[in-house]
């Protein structure tokens, strides 16, 4: 195993954006015309990767943005530990990630029993197998976080998955899918029904799916939240389709949404 921090990238706030515009609109004109567009653009490469960099080298400078307005929410990733090993028989290749920065500590517990999972299945199975885990981060705005991790199992074959993990910062907590719903509301059954009612259509359609194999969403399915206020539940490869099908995804409008949290 090996150790070494390694920065993810993250949402840049657009007041740093603007910040940069306004600095090079503020140069002389004939500096601009010899400037623009590859050495601004140049510039800009630079600036965003050193701001997205230095929270992640120098923690003093990461205290101190969390002092500038706006700036106080942005969620920190970095690699704490790290598995790249393999032979003829087996390849491991793993990073696992933490958050740092409010509700992370929540985050962190749960990708660390997922990850310990995956490779205690990994050494437990026998003969020609592999295991790559990496991660992403989805969201990371002013009021959201999402983090996302990959994992590709080859054991005679391949198999593809995807964990989500989100915090609220407005409230600083770790968010699954059944803190979404009212407490009491039965989002299980109606959720379930509108996957059944699109994989049909889907079918109609010349997708494929199994949906004998399908009898309800977990009540922690995986999900996670398109740009348009949509929430796709997202299901393992060859849990409810053909290895061809991927990862399903099946979305729920925010109307749907509204009326089952009752708002």
């Amino acid at each position: 195993m090996r150790r070494r921090a390694h920065s993810e990238p993250c949402s840049v706030p657009e007041e740093f954006r603007r910040t940069l515009r306004r600095a090079l609109e503020d140069l002389p004109a004939r500096s601009r015309r010899r400037l623009w567009p590859r050495a601004t653009a140049a510039a800009i490469a630079a600036a965003l990767a050193l701001f997205l960099a230095l929270p992640n080298l120098f923690p003093q400078v990461a205290e101190a943005m969390e002092r500038v307005p706006g700036l106080e929410q942005l969620m920190r990733v970095v690699t704490i530990r790290e598995w790249d090993e393999g032979d003829d028989a087996h390849a491991l290749h793993v990073k696992e990630p933490e958050v740092q920065g409010e509700g992370g500590a929540a985050v962190n517990e749960a990708v660390d029993a997922y990850v310990a999972a995956l490779l205690e299945d990994f050494d437990a199975e026998e003969g020609a197998r592999s295991l790559d885990v990496s991660y992403a981060v989805v969201t990371d705005t002013a009021d959201w976080f999402t983090l996302r991790i990959d994992a590709t199992r080859t054991a005679g074959g391949a198999e593809d998955f995807s964990r989500f993990y989100h915090i609220d910062k407005a409230t600083g907590e770790r968010v699954q899918l059944s803190d979404l719903f009212p407490e009491g509301t039965d989002y299980v059954s109606a959720l379930s029904e509108e996957v059944r009612r699109q994989m049909q259509a889907r079918l109609e359609a010349g997708e494929e799916f199994f949906p004998e194999a399908f009898d309800a969403i977990d009540p922690e399915q995986n999900f996670y939240w398109g740009a348009d206020g949509t929430l796709y539940l997202v299901f393992d490869e060859y849990s409810v389709a053909p290895g061809s099908m991927g990862m399903p995804e099946f979305a729920v409008s925010p109307e749907c949404l509204k009326e089952l949290r009752g708002e």
